[in-house]
């Protein structure tokens, strides 16, 4: 009751400043954060690495994206930060020993996506930036459905759209870009939580083309990701074998997820894989039982997408290490906002001054 009298009595203005990058920025509120929550490094989560697209991205696809151009820019950043880049492998001995000069970055990308090796290997390369690049095997295998596209293409290409869910037909008006928006928003939930691709399909019945279009034209072959393996710089993770939230499948289902697609990589490129990154990656998604699946699984280290700088006391939370995203939205054109991340801003504010999360 307290609480929310005093919610109403703050100024409009006040509440816009607390969640305002912009604001925060400028004001340099990030100096305040930082010896608390920057860390002793950082991990960068990206997805794609492509051109902007022709048309706007919805919901969380354009998340997905970088531009070659951001991504050197963000390499450029941490160099001018004077961050050192290392390894997943060099991260985890940093966690494990103690032993760190100064604050380190690690780059990470999921999915495995083919932009990946033509786009971001060889500015990588050319800088001798070490990154790591998650595989789902079910994108080289060519048997993903990418949802995500999916539903955008049906989205744009439609006025109106029908899908199934809970076995119910469910009409959606789509016929302004903000009603397609919201449709996309309401109905990532139920795709994200889908425990196969048979639901996914027989919610998104009403597309008539083929669902795997998207993984043929869009991921990394086996070949490409055996040739990245041979790289020192080039770090080769797992990422399950059908990108379907853990959480939702039986145990059973997600020891044979995770331990598949490890398996799987491995004898594709004759390398060990020692880390995972989870699907999706938020608390509904992977919490305490599927760290421990990935722990039995043989994973030196996990990645989620819950927002944090990496500490000292990660060392005992290896199977649960935040990451810090990067995307054009996010940085609103201007490079230099990702030091309210990586220096423990955001982070702060969205866990609630927490500095290590775990379930």
């Amino acid at each position: 009751m307290l609480v929310d009298q005093l919610r109403r009595m703050v100024p409009a203005s006040w509440k816009r400043a607390a969640t305002d990058h912009d604001f925060w920025f400028r004001a340099r509120v990030n100096l305040l954060a930082r010896p608390m929550y920057a860390g002793i490094g950082s991990i960068l989560a990206f997805h794609r690495v492509c051109p902007a697209p022709s048309r706007p991205r919805l919901g969380f696809n354009a998340d997905l994206e970088v531009t070659p151009e951001l991504l050197e820019e963000t390499i450029r950043f941490c160099q001018s930060k004077e961050y050192d880049f290392v390894s997943l492998d060099q991260a985890y001995e940093i966690l494990k020993t103690g032993k760190h000069a100064k604050r380190f970055v690690v780059f990470t990308l999921d999915d495995g996506y083919r932009d990946n090796y033509t786009n971001a290997y060889p500015i990588f390369k050319k800088h001798s930036v070490p990154f790591t690049v998650y595989i789902t095997t079910c994108f080289p295998d060519r048997t993903a459905i990418l949802w995500w596209y999916v539903l955008e293409e049906l989205l744009w290409d439609r006025e109106e759209i029908e899908v199934v869910l809970a076995g119910k037909t469910v009409r959606y008006d789509c016929s302004t870009p903000a009603k397609k928006r919201e449709v996309f928003e309401s109905l990532a939930g139920p795709l994200t939580t889908a425990p196969d691709y048979e639901t996914i399909k027989t919610i998104l019945q009403s597309y008539s083309d083929d669902m795997c279009a998207h993984v043929r034209e869009l991921a990394l072959t086996w070949d490409q990701i055996t040739q990245l393996a041979s790289d020192p710089l080039v770090t080769i993770g797992a990422h399950s074998k059908g990108h379907l939230a853990l959480s939702s499948l039986s145990l059973e289902e997600a020891k044979a997820e995770v331990a598949d697609s490890k398996k799987e990589i491995e004898q594709r490129t004759g390398k060990p894989v020692l880390h995972f990154a989870y699907p999706y990656g938020g608390k509904l998604a992977a919490s305490v039982r599927e760290f421990q699946v990935v722990k039995d699984s043989g994973f030196m280290t996990a990645t989620t997408t819950r927002t944090g700088n990496i500490f000292g006391s990660h060392r005992d939370s290896l199977l649960c290490l935040p990451r810090i995203p990067v995307h054009e939205k996010q940085l609103q054109k201007n490079i230099e906002y990702l030091t309210l991340w990586m220096d423990g801003l955001v982070p702060c504010h969205e866990n609630s001054f927490q500095r290590v999360m775990t379930a």
